[in-house]
């Protein structure tokens, strides 16, 4: 299976106790250009801003379409906090400065943890019973569920890191000084000197307070959090390993990555691909989902189109585009601006702008879209102009179909 063609990542950032912010625009690119996109949810928060723009049905259409599913509760590596004022460990007592205990925390029963969320958003929706038990029975059927133990194989790799290679755990310890001191203490400048206690804990010695000035808690959380970089990074990747779907990185993740996977991690990045997809935007200056918005979509016009041919077109046109310039690119696809500038004029217009960056990031790595069917006149001009006939209509007709008409 190919890793490139199904994408795990959030589409949500917490704004309050009980409420997230949907990024529409990320949630809709990932539909079109992956084969899958597992939802990484926070407590499926995320079902309100769906419902708000695809309504209930067409929130179900999606979710029993198979295109999507949700991971609510990953299991993530965690260190337990020791004490800060004492030298040495107690038999059986707490963890001295500079220790380090390591631990995998995973919801013990998430199915019922799915159900207690349910309970708590589904009466912000306003649902008929009908609509209530419809939408229930989708999100069961999209839930990313494992029986399996999982975490441990993140945490056994972690725990081989933090003593066999001393130059990673030291170039995410140099990452962190910048995020808790407010200036990066070079890597050549850190010395760290990790010795493993017992299984899952670690004492590290630094000369972060000797040599740098910082105080003893300071340097205890710059290298606790250095120790949590290498282990959410393993996190990650056992994470990718078991839905077999590529996950977003940020530019830390990779600096943290050793050089011998930094150039796989950066080929794969979703974020790639957003990229190659925001520059054709703009250059084609097309309509847009804005920020914030909960914009009028139809659920079942994006679902159709995601299986069309001319989406996998479109993205391989897509990864080819990185040694072409603007006006490359403006060239290839001039034949359908006149079309374009018809769609920009009328009721949607400028006010919506389709696929711009989303605020979270983390996009397709490679393409997207696809097609109506045109005249055979037209289609014949199209080919003769531009062979891959995917990529025009991707941004002749697409986009603008998906869009429920005021």
């Amino acid at each position: 299976m190919d890793l490139a063609r199904r994408l795990i990542a959030p589409c949500a950032r917490v704004t309050g106790e009980a409420s997230v912010d949907l990024d529409l625009d990320a949630f809709v690119k990932r539909i079109l250009l992956f084969d899958h996109y597992i939802l990484s949810s926070l407590r499926l928060r995320e079902l309100e801003g769906l419902v708000q723009s695809f309504g209930v049905d067409g929130v179900v259409a999606i979710l029993e379409s198979g295109a999507i599913s949700f991971d609510c509760f990953p299991p993530v590596t965690a260190s337990l906090s020791p004490s800060l004022f004492i030298e040495q460990r107690p038999a059986g007592g707490l963890r001295p400065p500079f220790s380090y205990s390591l631990a995998t925390v995973e919801i013990a029963e998430p199915l019922h943890e799915v159900n207690r969320s349910i309970d708590e958003l589904f009466p912000r929706l306003s649902l008929r019973g009908r609509q209530s038990a419809r939408l229930r029975s989708a999100v069961y059927s999209a839930l990313a569920l494992s029986e399996d133990p999982q975490g441990g194989v993140a945490l056994e790799a972690t725990e081989h890191e933090l003593t066999a290679n001393t130059n990673l755990l030291v170039r995410a310890c140099s990452l962190a000084s910048k995020r808790h001191i407010g200036r990066t203490i070079p890597s050549d400048a850190i010395t760290l000197r990790p010795t493993q206690l017992s299984q899952h804990e670690f004492r590290i010695e630094s000369n972060l307070q000797s040599e740098h000035g910082l105080s003893q808690l300071v340097a205890h959380r710059v290298v606790e959090s250095a120790v949590l970089a290498v282990a959410q990074r393993n996190d990650r990747i056992e994470l990718m390993s078991r839905h077999e779907a590529m996950s977003g990185f940020a530019d830390d993740d990779l600096q943290v990555f050793e050089d011998k996977l930094a150039f796989l991690a950066s080929s794969l990045n979703p974020q790639t691909g957003e990229a190659r997809l925001q520059r054709v935007i703009e250059i084609r200056d097309l309509p847009a989902i804005p920020s914030g918005s909960a914009v009028p979509l139809d659920a079942k016009r994006l679902l159709e189109l995601r299986k069309t041919p001319e989406c996998a077109q479109f993205r391989e046109w897509l990864a080819t585009t990185d040694e072409m310039t603007d006006e490359e690119i403006a060239r290839e696809s001039r034949a359908v601006g006149a079309r374009i500038g018809l769609f920009i004029r009328s009721g949607i217009g400028r006010t919506i702008r389709f696929l711009v960056t989303s605020s979270l990031g983390m996009i397709p790595g490679a393409g997207q879209l696809a097609s109506i069917p045109v005249a055979a006149l037209d289609q014949f001009t199209i080919e003769r102009i531009f062979p891959q006939s995917g990529p025009i209509s991707f941004v002749d007709s697409l986009y603008p179909s998906i869009f429920s008409q005021p």
